[in-house]
């Protein structure tokens, strides 16, 4: 553990007679903020993290799918973590007060390219039985659109191995069935060939090395590294996946009711905003095929006109 965080920890035990429990919350938050800031930036002291680059984990934890309430709990935890640290005298200020009001907006999602995707898990070869457990938690968050906090709950009995279906309990817990495709059913079962050499200490189909269950934190760092490492992509996480699931599915042709069906959205409203990412694709589409086409939009004298007004 980070000397710094481990003062922290027995400060909050020992001075502010916190709970074990929720100092073990504050624990989980902090160090998932370390090996963000190690992955993306190459560095774990947070005595040289920069302000632009906490306001940058706080956006990236609201777009990869946490709640609002999980970014204001990380947020709060972390600020404490820095006002302990410029207590004693470790940091001149706090860079995370300094981070009033995170815009919590969605922007729209990060989606992979079909290409990059299907060229990444075509061309790998797992050969180890983490690297098969991981490339079956890919396919599967690929092949379903599923969230991270609903695939860690998966467990043995959710899988219809006949029908090729796995049930999921989403948010406001209701259950929904979701297709499992069939590069990700093969690398499912190739995953349970081998699960039993992890030892696993409860029938949560993922686990962890140690044979306990992954946690949503687990997984973000696995898509992230994987990613890293086969294509030298950066930033990749779960809801990465998810994103890219429902955009390629909606440019295939699936219409929006389906997705949302399939994604476990209360509100179509939601699922619209895939509708941006496809649009360009939709527009082409349409003025290849329309008699009264887009045509040429650049050529357009009211674009011009206003380019000439300085507009």
């Amino acid at each position: 553990m980070d000397k710094t965080l481990e003062d922290f920890l027995n400060y909050l035990i020992s001075v502010k007679n916190l709970s074990r429990n929720t100092v073990e919350a504050y624990r989980r938050d902090i160090e998932a903020l370390f090996e963000y800031m190690e992955d993306r930036y190459s560095e774990r002291d947070p005595t040289k993290f920069t302000r632009v680059q906490l306001k940058k984990y706080f956006r990236d934890l609201f777009s990869h799918g946490y709640s609002r309430r999980s970014v204001r709990r990380k947020h709060s935890a972390i600020r404490r973590f820095y006002r302990f640290l410029q207590i004693n005298g470790l940091v001149k200020s706090n860079p995370v007060t300094k981070i009033l009001n995170i815009k919590l907006d969605k922007p729209l999602p990060d989606v992979l390219s079909e290409e990059k995707l299907n060229s990444m898990l075509e061309g790998w070869k797992p050969d180890s039985v983490l690297d098969i457990r991981n490339r079956a938690i890919i396919e599967l968050l690929y092949s379903t659109g599923i969230r991270v906090s609903e695939l860690v709950g998966i467990s043995m009995g959710d899988v219809d191995f006949k029908r090729r279906e796995i049930r999921v309990l989403g948010k406001g817990n209701k259950e929904r069935i979701v297709p499992v495709g069939a590069p990700a059913y093969e690398a499912l079962l190739q995953y349970l060939q081998v699960r039993e050499k992890l030892n696993p200490r409860s029938d949560v189909l993922f686990v962890s090395k140690s044979g306990r269950p992954l946690t949503r934190d687990m997984v973000w760092r696995i898509v992230n590294q994987v990613f890293k490492k086969l294509s030298a992509i950066y930033g990749v996480h779960p809801h990465t996946l998810r994103h890219s699931f429902a955009t390629h599915m909606l440019s295939g042709g699936a219409d929006l009711r389906t997705i949302q069906e399939l994604l476990g959205h209360e509100s179509i409203s939601t699922t619209e905003i895939y509708i941006n990412l496809t649009l360009p694709k939709i527009k082409k589409i349409y003025d290849e095929t329309h008699p009264r086409k887009l045509g040429d939009q650049d050529s357009n004298p009211v674009e011009e006109n206003h380019h000439d007004e300085g507009r």
